[in-house]
């Protein structure tokens, strides 16, 4: 009897000496998702050369994207080593990408959470920064603008991205990004890449055109236009919203394409464009900017011209369908139109690494030229029956 109640007391100085305890866990984290949204130019456009925004290569393919996330005092965070990578002097998180129904994705990235006693009420600030979107070998393809960049307002959920986390939470947040080229660092704001192996250059343009020439058919249109289809009686076109109206020598409303010659695989692909409509080509010229490496003799690039005029016109006589102005750019909607040209544009320069050294005949910056006869000595006659032939 004595043995077993010395058993029962042993037994209640061992449960009396137990702690409660609710363990905490020695580190807390949440989980970040981010949805990747490009922003591209609008579709919904009659003329797709016109836009200020970089236009996406369909060939480069998203693979992981780096990310510069701060801290609520705006501390850079110290990326784990296995999600670390050093890029431009500095070090980022780097988190592969992924389509789901055809939207591309972060991986799920864990932050720390700081330590509190209430957990899962634990929560911290963070920011994103800085965002780049890489392909397979390395090259930057899409980046979220810098604050204050000219580019910045393009974005909706803009830099920096606020992220309110909380402790064993997973979340998903939007960040815009725009398609990235070298041409355009400085409207991302992107200083750092201002690196000695690429010259920015800017080239210009402006012309004129003589409604005189499309009076008779060309390669371009099959029917003659008569003067009366440019006056508003008989339609809207953006020449009539030039200062002194319809002119018989007006200033030319264009858009330009600029390709570039790959000598490995032996063609030519598509870097941007522009358009002077948004101004109806008055008062300034057509200016855009390409990046020149340095490292790269003999670059080889084309300039392709489009002019905007009556190329719809077929012949009818008052009153008129719409849409007889646009430009010769393929447009598979106007397939059925008599008279429609085949997307031919009406010049195309070539030129190797310095257009200006190549192109500006005048030594005066502008490259220079009349649609027709109704300037006198111009830098570019055009049509160039030359080129034409070749």
């Amino acid at each position: 009897m004595k043995k077993v109640i010395l058993l029962f007391l042993i037994t209640a100085v061992m449960f009396s000496c137990k702690k409660n305890e609710n363990p905490q866990p020695s580190e807390k984290y949440a989980e970040v998702t981010f949805n990747v949204t490009t922003l591209v130019p609008d579709a919904g456009r009659d003329w797709t050369y016109d836009y200020d925004i970089p236009e996406c290569d369909p060939d480069a393919i998203p693979v992981y994207a780096l990310m510069m996330i701060t801290d609520d005092a705006g501390a850079p965070l110290t990326p784990p080593e296995e999600v670390a990578f050093d890029y431009e002097g500095n070090t980022y998180f780097k988190v592969l990408l992924f389509y789901t129904n055809g939207e591309l994705y972060t991986q799920s990235l864990k932050l720390p959470i700081e330590m509190c006693d209430n957990a899962p009420e634990c929560c911290d600030i963070f920011y994103i920064t800085e965002f780049y979107v890489f392909d397979e070998g390395g090259t930057m393809i899409k980046a979220a603008p810098a604050v204050d960049s000219e580019f910045y307002d393009f974005a909706t959920q803009q830099l920096p991205v606020t992220l309110e986390l909380c402790a064993f939470t997973k979340v998903e947040l939007y960040i815009d990004v725009l398609c990235f080229t070298p041409d355009y660092y400085e409207l991302f704001g992107f200083f750092w890449f201002e690196i000695t192996e690429i010259t920015i250059r800017e080239i210009c343009f402006f012309g004129d055109v003589c409604i005189e020439w499309w009076m008779d058919p060309s390669m371009w249109h099959d029917f003659g236009v008569p003067l009366w289809v440019w006056y508003p009686e008989t339609g809207y076109n953006f020449y009539q919203d030039q200062q002194a109206g319809i002119q018989m020598d007006m200033p030319a409303i264009f858009a330009l394409a600029l390709w570039k010659y790959d000598p490995a695989t032996d063609t030519w692909f598509f870097i941007n464009s522009w358009s002077n409509e948004e101004y109806f080509g008055e008062g300034q010229p057509l200016c855009f900017r390409y990046a020149d490496y340095d490292d790269i003799d003999g670059e080889e690039f084309a300039i392709l011209m489009y002019i905007y005029g009556p190329w719809y016109y077929d012949g009818s006589p008052p009153p008129m369908r719409d849409e007889i102005f646009g430009y010769t750019n393929m447009d598979e909607s106007r397939d059925d139109v008599p008279g429609w040209a085949t997307g031919m544009p009406q010049h195309i320069w070539y030129f190797t690494d310095n257009a200006l050294e190549d192109l500006d005949t005048n030594d005066d910056g502008v490259i220079e030229f009349a649609w027709g006869d109704c300037v006198e000595n111009p830098e570019y006659p055009l049509p160039d029956l030359y080129w034409l032939e070749q």
